[in-house]
């Protein structure tokens, strides 16, 4: 037997140890005693191997569930706290999730040995979250302590408009809701043209009417509340007169953008991938696995930018114009935001800088540049654009002055316009006379109008020498 149990000593019989016949039995006697001690070693440190295996309990230990377990919606996510189990043996904690009191059938969460976790917010609703000690042997509790969370999605908001003229200013209120707004979706009638952060916005419109504006919040776990809504009467735009309102047919230019036969553009969408390589580069064998992993629209995953361009010739140049592009887009995966970006030329060659804005005014072009800028939020997001209108409204100018009618001038004294009217509107003259004197005047309506002519008549219907003022409108 060794003098010490868990290192034996070396034998003295190995170093006699030759090549014949009797080194071999001696080498045999040696194996047979280093393997009665080895058995002396793993007798002597077994408790201790035993000690030290992984956890891998799961039965019902004697630690009981920990006390005060409670829970509160925080604006950034779910607030889970709980006192220390008075066990002595309580290693870590586990919490689950359920629609009931059930621990075996309730969604795994997470395990921590703190006394308190911050969770993720979660879509609206109530859910019972479920707590268990867990001691060092892997033993739950029997019982589990439970507090229930109610989440709630974002009320509407309350939507104030200002109007002046065409400008309308909407305002609103920041909803209650349980967790922390996101973003704000704006509609004007039920068509989506902004998302945004802030609580007001200012819009342009270039067609008077009645508008009904409504907007719904959506928080940082995607829950949408209902909308607000606010009616807003608008006014024609002062001085401005529609020119030109042009229908796209969408085959511009564009990434990450698909052209549909109807027209319209589906964004945002990896376009390079072949059939095949849309499944074997994510090592799926069959439609089904595209649906299983979370997919179920072909075209899916999505990318999550993408760009539409397109470039407008309008054959002349145009001064002091408004220009608006308006649409309509459908979300067919929420979301997908996009900002419209304008720009313009005289020659076709050098741009100015694109500027945010659907609606802008721009002092002199002759091709607008119309850039749409997509983004997803995520790799399912899909939106379908459709019915891309741009219109055109010129400011309408007034020129005017005096001139003296004479009776002499058979088909009437001509007037030159002091201004470069491509089109003008409406033309009024007057007489400031005591005596009945009527002014007429003779215009030919034709493109780039340069005079008219007036002419002046007493009560009796005679030609009379008088002065006469002049008013012009039109388009400059």
């Amino acid at each position: 037997m060794p003098s010490h149990p868990v290192k034996p000593q070396r034998d003295a019989r190995i170093d006699a140890l030759g090549n014949d016949d009797r080194s071999v039995l001696i080498l045999k006697d040696i194996l047979r005693d280093f393997n009665r001690d080895m058995q002396v070693v793993y007798e002597t440190i077994s408790p201790i191997t035993e000690a030290l295996k992984p956890v891998t309990g799961g039965g019902t230990g004697t630690s009981p569930e920990p006390p005060n377990f409670t829970g509160v919606v925080r604006l950034n996510g779910i607030f889970l706290s709980w006192d220390a189990s008075p066990s002595t043996a309580a290693r870590t904690y586990e919490i689950r999730r359920s629609d009931e009191l059930n621990w075996d059938t309730a969604f795994f969460v997470t395990r921590t040995p703190s006394l308190n976790i911050l969770l993720d917010p979660l879509p609206s609703g109530a859910y019972y979250f479920l707590i268990k000690t867990i001691d060092f042997l892997g033993n739950y509790s029997p019982n589990f302590a439970s507090t229930v969370i109610t989440i709630l999605s974002p009320y509407a908001p309350f939507i104030t408009a200002a109007v002046v003229d065409n400008n309308v200013l909407l305002n609103w209120t920041t909803p209650t809701t349980s967790f922390s707004i996101e973003r704000f979706r704006i509609y004007r009638d039920n068509n989506l043209y902004g998302v945004l952060r802030a609580t007001f916005v200012s819009t342009f419109e270039t067609v008077a009417g009645t508008y009904t504006y409504s907007i719904e919040a959506v928080d940082i776990a995607g829950n949408t509340g209902p909308r607000g809504y606010v009616t807003a009467v608008v006014n024609t735009p002062p001085d401005y007169q529609l020119l030109d309102r042009a229908v796209s047919d969408l085959d511009g230019t564009m990434h990450n953008v698909v052209r549909t036969s109807v027209p319209t553009l589906i964004a945002c969408v990896d376009t390079a991938p072949t059939w095949e390589l849309h499944y074997t580069t994510k090592s799926w064998d069959q439609p089904q696995d595209q649906i299983d992993a979370g997919y179920p629209i072909y075209i899916q995953p999505t990318v999550t930018t993408g760009w539409y361009e397109e470039i407008i010739d309008y054959e002349l140049e145009i001064q002091n114009v408004i220009v608006t592009v308006v649409f309509q887009m459908a979300q067919i995966v929420p979301e997908v935001t996009v900002v419209v970006y304008l720009a313009s030329s005289t020659d076709g060659i050098v741009y100015t800088p694109l500027v945010a804005g659907y609606s802008q005014f721009v002092p002199l072009f002759r091709y607008l540049k119309i850039r749409l800028e997509f983004t997803g939020s995520s790799d399912k997001a899909l939106a379908e654009l459709t019915l891309m209108e741009t219109t055109i409204d010129v400011k309408r100018e007034v020129d005017g002055g005096e001139i003296v009618a004479l009776a002499g001038d058979t088909l009437g004294t001509q007037v030159l316009f002091n201004k470069v009217f491509k089109d003008v509107n409406s033309i009024t003259c007057t007489a400031d006379s005591v005596e009945p004197i009527i002014i007429i005047y003779d215009f030919v309506d034709i493109p780039n109008p340069e005079f008219f002519k007036v002419f002046a008549l007493d009560s009796t219907g005679n030609r009379v020498t008088y002065l006469v003022s002049w008013k012009a409108r039109g388009i400059v």
